[in-house]
């Protein structure tokens, strides 16, 4: 990661040529005065790189191995308690008088019967989104939740859209008003002993809804960065427009922008502290139940798996490869993977058997809209750590921290890496799950591996990850990639007992 502590020469000339290009000279006084001149602007790597050797036959059988998905350990079924909270979760999560109209559930967008996802290329619940809906099969492994990974946890992940007013448009008092009404019984058992049971009395003005939203603000330095890397020239020339007009900085500008809209103290911040913590309690607590549910939701029998085991079957040993296909797992699909695991180098952030790094990268995607900019984790990482519900928090902190709670502290928040990056996802389930992308900008597969084939055009903001390079496969290649991709698709599960 490369670390931003220091505004570099070249970021600053950059913003300065443009603001001179649409302003004039006058555009100086604009521009940042605190300018240190030793970062490194980022090394962007524009020729091809050696590309990897195909693995040999028993190098791809090692690492296929470890691509096997497996059901993960849970609590056994004579955990009550589990069960309970589980059944409680899914309850909610297809409950519609979680939102403002009683028409929005958590299954709106996330359908069982296209792997939890709505096959949108925007989610829409009272309003469209603007951003792709992630499946929620075995969701029980991440460590970074929403596509700028703003959640560390499954139960902050939950919260999220019921109080954003283009999907539930919910608050958390209406929560906590309807759990009591619906489902107090449950919540205090699963819920009294540890917390509390739920209060007679709870706020009735609807104005009393949810705390004005915490901005969480990029540095100047990572906002000089984004500027002078933006791919949209309009967008470029709105922000120095408005600086001038306002006598400011445009990187004060693109700050105040990516935070979002600075709300006024609401009503629910006025009320005492210890019913807002109150009221909070509840809310967390809402989002362990369907957090719990979530982590139901599972596929572990792609034909992909299936070939995996019979290739690990001690008579396949010393056996051909093609001696283990099965249906849905081929010639092709093989190809596919010899391309995957090798010349693709798709491995170095689609690893392991979630076929996904967790991490979060840029990937070169040019802008959709010409006035608008998304920072992606640039911008999700200072929400993960500003937020009240995360694991360091008093609401949903873990007793085991979980690897992203352990990031949590040490988020290098100064990465020009971070600016435009969006997480990895996982490549399972993908026959179900289009359209793809952060922003469902591709309607098939094969609209992505063609991006990828290529890699052409300047990204909205920030760099192309330096390692990326065109894959520069042929039309049968990519054929055969995007058969291995849907090999990695199978029938999934989840809890329906309650």
């Amino acid at each position: 990661m490369k670390s931003l502590k220091l505004v570099t020469r070249i970021v600053i000339v950059a913003a300065f040529a443009g603001a001179i290009y649409f302003f004039g000279p006058a555009a100086s006084e604009f521009l940042p005065t605190q300018t240190a001149s030793v970062l490194p602007f980022p090394k962007i790597t524009t020729g091809k790189t050696d590309r990897a050797q195909p693995l040999t036959t028993d190098a791809l059988k090692i690492a296929i191995g470890k691509m096997r998905l497996l059901s993960p350990k849970r609590a056994a079924p004579a955990d009550v308690t589990s069960l309970e909270l589980m059944a409680l979760g899914k309850r909610f999560f297809f409950d519609q008088n979680f939102s403002s109209n009683g028409q929005v559930s958590c299954a709106t967008c996330h359908q069982p019967e296209k792997s939890f996802t709505d096959g949108r290329a925007t989610a829409v619940g009272l309003a469209t989104t603007g951003m792709n809906t992630p499946t929620l099969v075995n969701s029980y492994f991440g460590q970074w939740f929403f596509w700028d990974g703003r959640a560390d946890s499954l139960e902050a992940q939950a919260l999220g859209p019921v109080e954003n007013p283009k999907e539930h448009g919910f608050t958390r008092v209406q929560v906590a008003r309807r759990i009591q009404s619906n489902y107090k019984k449950e919540y205090d058992a699963l819920f009294g002993k540890m917390f509390g049971k739920l209060p007679a009395n709870l706020p009735t003005n609807p104005a009393v809804g949810t705390p004005a939203p915490t901005r969480s603000l990029i540095s100047n330095e990572v906002a000089a960065y984004a500027l002078a890397t933006l791919g949209s020239p309009t967008f470029q020339k709105k922000i120095l427009r408005t600086a001038q007009s306002q006598s400011t900085q445009p990187v004060e500008i693109l700050r105040l922008v990516s935070a979002g809209p600075d709300v006024p103290p609401t009503s629910f911040d006025q009320l005492p502290e210890s019913q807002k913590s109150e009221i909070n309690r509840i809310f967390a607590n809402f989002g362990r139940a369907l957090a719990e549910f979530e982590r139901s939701i599972e596929s572990t029998d792609s034909p992909f798996d299936l070939f995996v085991d019979r290739v690990s079957e001690p008579a396949n040993k010393n056996k051909p490869l093609a001696d283990s296909f099965v249906a849905g797992f081929g010639a092709a699909e093989l190809r596919g993977l010899e391309l995957f695991t090798g010349r693709g180098k798709c491995t170095l952030c689609h690893q392991g058997s979630h076929f996904t790094d967790q991490q979060f990268h840029n990937i070169g995607l040019m802008p959709v809209f010409e006035d608008q900019v998304n920072l992606g984790r640039a911008q999700g990482m200072l929400m993960a750590r500003d937020s009240e519900f995360n694991c360091r928090g008093k609401y949903l902190n873990q007793a085991t921290p979980s690897e992203g709670c352990l990031e949590i502290e040490y988020l290098e928040t100064e990465s020009a890496e971070a600016v435009g990056a969006f997480k990895t996802p996982t490549l399972r389930n993908l026959r179900d799950t289009g359209p793809y992308g952060h922003d469902g900008r591709f309607a098939q597969l094969n609209d992505i591996l063609r991006h990828y084939n290529h890699l052409k055009k300047p990204p909205a903001v920030g760099h192309t990850e330096e390692m990326l390079v065109p894959l520069d496969f042929t039309e049968v290649e990519l054929h055969d990639l995007e058969l291995l991709l849907i090999s990695l698709s199978g029938s999934v599960k989840f809890f329906k007992g309650g």
